[in-house]
Formats: structure tokens, C-alpha cells, sequence
């Protein structure tokens, strides 16, 4: 959890107002390659929250 130890999450959280930092188990620099269907459900659970996704729905997973 590097990333937000660093503050660099909070910079995040304060610059774009509906970010969220989100810490996936057993990856590195590249989550697509590393935990792809993790980086998926993740993905899809922020749009669910925006309501910008018809696939996934808040709560699921």
C-alpha cells in the first residue's frame, strides 16, 4: 500500500472529487496484466456507484 502511504492517494481523493483508491491483493505496477478480472470488478463497481454502468451493480461482488 505504498501508494497511499506516500500521500499520493489523498492527492488523488482532493484533485478528482469521485475517486476512490482501491488496493488489489497480489499486484504491482500492472494490474491489467497481473489481476485483470480483479481490476474488472473493481473497475465496474466504481461505475456502478456513478451510476455510469449497466453491467455490475453496487454491493456485488
Amino acid at each position: 500500500m505504498g501508494f497511499a502511504k506516500q500521500g499520493q492517494g489523498q492527492t488523488y481523493l482532493r484533485r478528482y472529487r469521485r475517486a476512490s483508491v482501491e488496493v488489489l491483493k497480489n499486484t504491482g505496477y500492472y494490474p491489467m496484466n497481473e489481476t485483470p478480472l480483479a481490476l474488472l470488478v473493481e473497475i465496474e463497481r466504481f461505475l456502478a456507484k456513478q451510476g455510469l454502468s449497466r453491467f455490475a451493480r453496487v454491493g456485488e461482488g
